[in-house]
């Protein structure tokens, strides 16, 4: 094997690790996001005032 040929598997090999280090990390930071939304989502919906309906009892 050459060093050529040596250099081409330690690139290949570099750019596989790197795309799964970056796969797993995007991954991680989606579900950090995911997980913020639903959060502020549950928060907005439980912060809404009841609105009343016309025969004044409290709707959702």
């Amino acid at each position: 094997m050459s060093d050529e040929e040596t250099d081409v598997e330690d690139n290949s090999l570099l750019l596989k690790h790197s795309l799964t280090w970056r796969s797993e990390r995007l991954n991680t930071l989606i579900q950090k996001l995911d997980f913020r939304y639903m959060e502020a989502r549950k928060k907005k919906e439980n912060s809404k005032p009841l609105k009343a309906r016309k025969d004044g009892s409290p709707s959702k």
